[in-house]
């Protein structure tokens, strides 16, 4: 397991308390998913097209989020964040710094597994063993977690040097 750094690891508590605030919206809605085993669940596709396809810099997250129905952010200082319509997916994204998808609890086992191959997929690298970890993407450094609790958060965040 990969130790994080003092910096980090307050940078990864703030942006990890944004994302379960964010999932604790979602708190009295159950909505499970089952996906087939030819499509990855809607939240690993989301992150992907959002978060790894636009790092380093997310400069273009916000508007990949439309393509998931996410077209309104609030801002949150140096962050914004959004939901799509019913609130089954939420964006959080703070330019070259992190970007977050959160959804609603899933019963799907399988979905930190299938983080970890979209991640190791993207960064050209073997899956992780566990979460969190550090890959590169785009030249950059990224530590990457799956939080389960209280919903589902996907979060990407730029390591400090």
């Amino acid at each position: 397991m990969t130790y994080l750094p003092q910096k980090d690891m307050k940078s990864f508590s703030l942006l990890l308390a944004v994302a379960t605030l964010a999932g604790c919206t979602f708190g009295n809605r159950s909505a499970a998913v089952d996906p087939s085993p030819s499509s990855p669940p809607q939240a690993i596709s989301a992150f992907e097209e959002i978060c790894l396809k636009t790092a380093p810099t997310f400069a273009r997250a916000a508007s990949a989020a439309g393509a998931f129905g996410v077209t309104e952010f609030m801002s949150l200082g140096p962050a914004k964040m959004g939901f799509n319509r019913n609130q089954s997916l939420g964006v959080q994204i703070a330019e070259g710094l992190e970007c977050t998808i959160t959804t609603p609890t899933q019963s799907d086992k399988s979905l930190t597994t299938n983080f970890l191959q979209s991640v190791a997929r993207t960064a050209n690298a073997s899956p992780a063993a566990n979460v969190p970890f550090r890959a590169d993407i785009a030249g950059q450094t990224f530590i990457f977690q799956h939080d389960r609790s209280g919903g589902e958060a996907y979060v990407m965040l730029k390591a400090g040097k």
